[in-house]
């Protein structure tokens, strides 16, 4: 996803999206233009955790979707994470709104980080 600028790369601020499925999660840090999967469970969970806590963050977007992102949610809480859930109507949206009409979990995750960094915390 080629949305970011120089002055996101310059920023000190770390939006993540999250893009949550049943067996995946796809990680997208929009100012380092940074994209990862883990898996959706425990262990997964705790290796983002983990990669997350490298950075500063501003904020993480989840997509809600039907309870997968649950655990997500509680582990990030519980490192008090500065997480905000976004309904999926939300996210796509401002995918219509941006011009984006390609789906796939990587762009997702980028466009729920995009969408992060218009919300102010």
């Amino acid at each position: 996803m080629n949305t970011t600028s120089i002055a996101y790369k310059k920023s000190t601020e770390r939006n993540i999206g999250i893009d949550v499925g049943k067996d995946q999660l796809d990680i997208y840090i929009l100012e380092l233009e940074l994209h990862w999967q883990e898996e959706n469970n425990p262990e997964g969970i705790k290796r983002l955790d983990s990669k997350l806590n490298r950075y500063k963050l501003t904020q993480v977007l989840v997509e809600a979707t039907g309870g997968y992102e649950r655990a997500v949610i509680e582990a990030s809480t519980e490192k008090v994470l500065p997480i905000i859930i976004v309904p999926p109507v939300k996210v796509r949206e401002f995918a219509k709104a941006q011009g984006i009409r390609a789906k796939t979990d990587k762009i997702d995750a980028g466009l729920i980080a995009l969408l992060a960094s218009s919300i102010l915390p």
